[in-house]
């Protein structure tokens, strides 16, 4: 066990040690830094988007190790990182239920099926000298769910919703390898399930409103790139309505949803002239709470005790350009 922890820790330590041999070598840093962040492009020198490997806190009580903000007499907010960004994710989520993929009672031709389905989330941002910056985001999902196990045709799940969020955030360096970035804003959904049971609409659940919202993300320096864990948390208050083929319409006042959002992930940072580039990989999950509506015992529970709770999961790879 000794033998296999030192060997460990001696890949650990070269990894480090490469990373910073090539961030000093060839002007490229792989940093931690959140996307957007306290950041200011590429420095003619190379990177300056984030704690340097060799950073850590500089004589002049910086304490993030930017290239070229080392003089900056203890305030960051004299070094200028103004920066614009734009990040396009590819998200490939499942669709899930509380209550199960089904358009009717859970009897046998009623289940459905979700598939890892393609939906875009697009972002820009702005980030002030200061460090204090302004971003929108919007992300859309619409598509069918198609019977399961070759059920009867006629048989779906239609979901139809999306965010717009805007937010305020600024990134705090904890050390040369650890930032943490907080974020606080605003967001909008608007959202659409409908269940098909036959040919015939079984159920329709809407909703639309606004809420607030509050974000963590916690980046890691390792090896040539950096890990990360995000968590964004929503909540919205506006009218409901449910649809549902035996007792009509059912508007729910004043509803209230809750959102929350889990991502790990893994990216990578580079330059390229004075621009910077960020690829990433991510798991996220999803839970959307009093979303939808329940069946209870075969009859579909439309009264807000009854509402049940949708999500999603899946893989999000992203490319972002900053500059």
């Amino acid at each position: 066990m000794k033998r296999h922890g030192l060997a460990s820790l001696a890949v650990v330590a070269a990894c480090l040690l490469a990373t910073r041999v090539d961030a000093q070598q060839l002007g490229i840093s792989h940093t931690s830094g959140g996307i957007g962040s306290a950041t200011g492009g590429c420095a003619s020198g190379g990177c300056d988007v984030g704690p340097s490997l060799s950073g850590g806190c500089a004589s002049g009580g910086c304490d993030t190790g930017y290239s070229g903000c080392d003089s900056c007499g203890g305030s960051l907010c004299s070094c200028d990182q103004s920066s614009l960004y734009f990040q396009y994710e590819n998200t490939f989520f499942r669709y899930h239920r509380a209550d199960g993929m089904r358009v009717g009672a859970n009897e046998p031709g009623e289940q459905v099926e979700s598939d890892f389905e393609y939906a875009p989330r697009i972002t820009l941002g702005y980030v002030g000298p200061s460090g204090l910056g302004l971003r929108v985001r919007y992300w859309e999902y619409d598509h069918d769910n198609p019977a399961f196990n070759n059920s009867p045709p006629g048989q779906y799940l239609d979901v139809n919703t999306y965010n717009f969020d805007t937010e305020i955030f600024e990134e705090i360096a904890v050390n040369g390898c650890t930032s943490l970035e907080l974020s606080a804003g605003i967001r909008y959904n608007d959202f659409d399930e409908t269940l098909v049971d036959s040919g015939v609409v079984n159920m329709n659940t809407t909703f639309a409103g606004w809420g607030g919202m509050l974000g963590l993300q916690v980046n890691r320096n390792v090896c040539r790139g950096a890990l990360f864990a995000r968590g964004r948390f929503a909540i919205l208050m506006d009218d409901a309505q449910v649809i549902d083929d035996d007792n009509g319409v059912v508007n729910l006042l004043d509803s209230t949803q809750g959102m929350s959002e889990i991502a790990l992930g893994y990216r990578i940072t580079t330059c390229v002239g004075r621009a910077t580039l960020t690829s990433s990989i991510a798991g996220e999950w999803q839970n959307w709470y009093n979303y939808s509506s329940n069946f209870s015992s075969g009859v579909i529970d439309t009264n807000a005790a009854g509402r049940g709770d949708v999500g999603f999961g899946g893989i999000v790879l992203s490319t972002t350009v900053q500059f």
